[in-house]
C-alpha cells in the first residue's frame, strides 16, 4: 500500500519535472540560443538582416554610408547587415534581387538607374519586406521610408560657387555621372540653373559618364581637349571632382581651372584642403547611413515613415575648410566639420 502512494508520487512529479523542463526550452527561452541586446532574462533574441544596397563601396562617400548602417547596427544590436551591389546597373540589379531572394527583413538601397532598378523594389514590396531609399530612389515601386538631401539646390550651390569663383564669365563643364542616376541628374539640373542665369556663363560641355575617378579623368580629358578656353568644371561626386584634378593637373590647367565635387568625402576634404578641387556640398556620409538604418529598425519593429528625412548639408571651399582646420572659422551648425576635416589631414583611409 505504502509503495503505491509513493509510486503514484513519483508519477506526479515526473509529469511535473517534463512540464517544466518543456516550458524552459520552449520558444522564447534560452535554449540552444542567445540574449542580445533588449533581451530580458536569458531570452533569445533574433538576429535581424538588413540589406545595404549600394553602388559601391569603394567611393569614398559611400563607404562612410556604409560604415554609418554598421556602426548603427552595432549601436541597437542583434542586426547583420549584408553589403551589396555594383557600379554596373545590371549587376546592381542582380544583386539586389538575390539579396531579396535570401528573405531580408529590410532593404535599404541607394540606385544609380531609377527604372532599370524599380524590379527589385518591387519584388521587396511582393515579398513584405521594408524598403528605405538612401538618396537616389527608383522611379516605380513603394519606399516604406526615404533618407536624401536636396540634391537640385546642392547642385546650384555649386554653380554659383563656379559663377563667384571664375567672375562671372567663362566656359562651363558638368559630369552628370551615370545616365540613369536621379541624384546626378538632379545635382546637374541644379547646377545648369545657376549657370543658366549667370549672362555671362557658357555651358559648354554637359556630358554623361564620370561615375568613378577613373572614368571622370577619361571624359574630363575629351572634355578638356575639346573647350581649351574651360575655366571650370564640377561632377556629380567627390570621387569625380579628383578625376577632374587629375585631368587638369595632366593638361596643366589646375591652376587656371576651377573644380567642384559633390558629398564631402575624405579624399574630396583632403584635396580640398590642399588647395586642389576648391569646393564640395559636404554630406555627413556616416549620419546618412545611420539614419537610414534607423528607418529600417523603425520599419522592422512595425513602425510607419510618413516624412521624408532630409540630411543636412554645408558647401565647403578650400579657405572655408582651412579657417574650420584651424580654428579661425567655427564649424557650421549641426555638424561637425571639423573633425572630419583633421581626419582628412592626418590621412585618410585607403
Amino acid at each position: 500500500m505504502n509503495q503505491g502512494k509513493h509510486g503514484r508520487a513519483f508519477f506526479v512529479y515526473a509529469v511535473a519535472l517534463v512540464i517544466v523542463l518543456a516550458a524552459c526550452s520552449g520558444p522564447g527561452s534560452s535554449a540552444g540560443g542567445s540574449s542580445g541586446a533588449g533581451a530580458s532574462g536569458t531570452a533569445t533574441t533574433k538576429t535581424y538582416r538588413v540589406a545595404v544596397v549600394l553602388p559601391t563601396i569603394s567611393i569614398n562617400i559611400l563607404h562612410d554610408v556604409y560604415q554609418g548602417t554598421l556602426d548603427k547596427a552595432a549601436e541597437i544590436g542583434n542586426i547583420e547587415i549584408i553589403e551589396t551591389g555594383q557600379l554596373d546597373a545590371t549587376e546592381f540589379l542582380n544583386d539586389c534581387m538575390q539579396v531579396v531572394a535570401t528573405g531580408i527583413d529590410a532593404l535599404i538601397y541607394d540606385s544609380i538607374d531609377a527604372v532599370g532598378h524599380a524590379p527589385c523594389i518591387k519584388e521587396a514590396n511582393k515579398n513584405g519586406i521594408p524598403v528605405i531609399c538612401l538618396v537616389a530612389c527608383v522611379s516605380e515601386g513603394i519606399n516604406d521610408a526615404t533618407v536624401t538631401i536636396d540634391a537640385e539646390n546642392d547642385g546650384k550651390l555649386m554653380g554659383e560657387w563656379v559663377i563667384d569663383t571664375i567672375g562671372g564669365s567663362g566656359d562651363v563643364g558638368f559630369l552628370e555621372g551615370a545616365p540613369g542616376d536621379a541624384f546626378g541628374l538632379a545635382i546637374g539640373t541644379g547646377f545648369k540653373k545657376a549657370i543658366e542665369a549667370c549672362s555671362g556663363c557658357d555651358l559648354v560641355a554637359d556630358v554623361a559618364g564620370g561615375v568613378d575617378r577613373n572614368t571622370a579623368y577619361t571624359t574630363a580629358l575629351t572634355v578638356m581637349t575639346g573647350n581649351p578656353e574651360l575655366k571650370a568644371i564640377a561632377g556629380s561626386n567627390d570621387d569625380v571632382g579628383l578625376g577632374l584634378v587629375q585631368a587638369a593637373q595632366q593638361q596643366g590647367v589646375l591652376d587656371q581651372m576651377a573644380i567642384s565635387g559633390h558629398g564631402g568625402s575624405c579624399n574630396g576634404l583632403a584635396s580640398i584642403l590642399a588647395g586642389e578641387m576648391g569646393f564640395t556640398i559636404l554630406i555627413p556620409g556616416n549620419l546618412t547611413g545611420a539614419t537610414g538604418l534607423e528607418a529600417a529598425w523603425e520599419l522592422i519593429q512595425g513602425g510607419t515613415i510618413t516624412e521624408t528625412r532630409y540630411i543636412d548639408a554645408v558647401g565647403l571651399d578650400t579657405e572655408m575648410a582651412q579657417g574650420i582646420l584651424a580654428g579661425t572659422t567655427p564649424n557650421p551648425p549641426n555638424l561637425d566639420v571639423k573633425s572630419q576635416l583633421e581626419e582628412a589631414d592626418s590621412g585618410c583611409p585607403s
